[in-house]
């Protein structure tokens, strides 16, 4: 799998940037043939309103998933806010600077799952300007049905537990501030990513 192959030893040696390690994730999800074989993938973010499980489409989004997987390892959630929360729609996370003006320079290329827009999907946020490594960190939570975005922004994962906690988060009181010429809906109290962690095979308790 792509963790298992992904190890310590092959950042030191054969990463010397964010745009190498990506190339190493691409090798690893496609050319080595890794997609055909990876088990399923699990995700708990634990936050500060309590614990969400999500299994991550790693067949069908194998890019993605390792992009995300690789951020999980390093501990990049860690801390971060959910910066972006619109009843009946989303909330977000995933940026560094927790207000949706950060993330890496390079991430995942847009691939395109079946899955849907509906409550529980998980999927990628992406930058405007640039389809070809548009997926970088940040990722959102959906809680409404947003058909708009189908095909446009990669599902990569569903809610399987949690999803109570997912809707105390959209519940939290927020503020509308300007990040750019669009409003922005920030909640009030901070919302916090306390750490996400990855589990392999069977799905954690």
């Amino acid at each position: 799998c792509i963790r298992d192959r992904y190890t310590d030893r092959d950042r030191e040696c054969f990463c010397g940037g964010e745009a190498m390690k990506w190339l190493l994730l691409c090798a690893l999800a496609g050319a080595c043939g890794c997609t055909s074989t990876l088990g399923p993938s699990y995700a708990v973010i634990e936050t500060s309103f309590g614990e969400i499980t999500m299994k991550l489409h790693t067949k069908e989004a194998p890019r993605t998933c390792a992009n995300f997987i690789d951020r999980a390892d390093d501990l990049f959630y860690n801390g971060l806010h959910f910066f972006r929360v619109v009843k009946g729609m989303l909330i977000q996370t995933g940026c560094e600077r927790n207000d949706g003006t950060g993330g890496p320079k390079h991430g995942a290329p847009l691939e395109t799952t079946p899955y849907k827009h509906v409550p529980g999907a998980v999927a990628m946020e992406r930058k405007s300007d640039n389809v070809n490594d548009s997926h970088g960190s940040q990722f959102y939570i959906v809680t409404g049905t947003l058909p708009d975005r189908d095909g446009k922004f990669c599902v990569f994962g569903k809610v399987v537990k949690g999803m109570d906690v997912v809707k105390k988060i959209e519940g939290v009181e927020v503020e509308e501030v300007f990040i750019g010429p669009e409003p922005f809906h920030r909640p009030k109290e901070p919302v916090v990513v306390k750490r996400v962690t990855i589990h392999e095979g069977e799905p954690p308790k």
